[in-house]
C-alpha cells in the first residue's frame, strides 16, 4: 500500500505604498489548483469585504468569495475592469504582472484614465490615501472604513 502526500508550498508577495499594503500567499503553486489568498490593508488593518470592488492608491482590487474548487476564499484579488466586466487575477504570474503595473487597465486612484467605468470626481477634501468604492460609487476615507 502506498501513501500519496500532497504538499502545499506557500509563496508570498506584497505591494506597498504609504499606509496601503497588499499581501498575498500562493497556494498550490505551479499546479492546476494554484490560487492566491490576498489581504488588502490600510495601516495594518484589513479592509472589509463590504466594499467588494475598490480602487486604491496601490491599485484596483475585488473581493472574491471563492473559486469553486477550494473551500478557502481568496479574499482580495488584484482586478481590472473593461467593457466585458471585472477580471480578478488569482494566479501568481498574473498577480505579479498586474501589481508591477504592466497591465494598462490596472487603475489606481492616481490614474489619469478612468474611462472604463464612470467614477465620481474626487472630493476637494479627500486626502491622497482615500479609496474609491466602485459598487457604492463613492470616495471613502480609509481611516473611517468599517
Amino acid at each position: 500500500m502506498s501513501l500519496l502526500l500532497l504538499a502545499t508550498c506557500i509563496c508570498c508577495g506584497e505591494a506597498k505604498s504609504g499606509d496601503w499594503e497588499y499581501q498575498y500567499q500562493v497556494e498550490n503553486p505551479g499546479t492546476r489548483s494554484e490560487y492566491i489568498i490576498g489581504k488588502l490593508l490600510f495601516k495594518g488593518k484589513e479592509l472589509p469585504k463590504k466594499y467588494e470592488h475598490m480602487i486604491t492608491p496601490i491599485g484596483e482590487f475585488y473581493f472574491s468569495k471563492g473559486l469553486g474548487w477550494t473551500d478557502t476564499a481568496p479574499r482580495w484579488l488584484p482586478a481590472t475592469e473593461d467593457a466585458k466586466g471585472v477580471r480578478a487575477y488569482f494566479l501568481e504570474a498574473e498577480v505579479k504582472e498586474v501589481l508591477s503595473g504592466k497591465k494598462a487597465n490596472f487603475r489606481t486612484t492616481a490614474s489619469e484614465d478612468q474611462t472604463s467605468i464612470k467614477i465620481e470626481k474626487r472630493p476637494a477634501n479627500a486626502a491622497g490615501d482615500w479609496f474609491y468604492a466602485v459598487k457604492q460609487r463613492s470616495w471613502i476615507n480609509p481611516k473611517e472604513a468599517k
